[in-house]
């Protein structure tokens, strides 16, 4: 993939992205009655949102 030159809308767009994705990640796998009641499933999808949030954060202190 060829490196190309990032503007402001890129970090827009990753923001967007990660966004998306803790949405998903709330609606549609937090709440899952199966991963709900399965501790170490739910701590690791817990993590892995953190994880998410955390790189929203990193992305929003570049750009801004």
């Amino acid at each position: 993939m060829e490196e190309q030159e990032l503007d402001t809308y890129h970090a827009h767009e990753a923001l967007d992205r990660v966004n998306t994705v803790l949405i998903m990640i709330e609606e549609l796998l937090s709440k899952h009655p199966y991963i709900e009641q399965n501790e170490n499933i739910k701590e690791s999808i817990e993590h892995a949102a953190d994880h998410l949030a955390r790189a929203y954060q990193l992305i929003g202190l570049k750009h801004l």
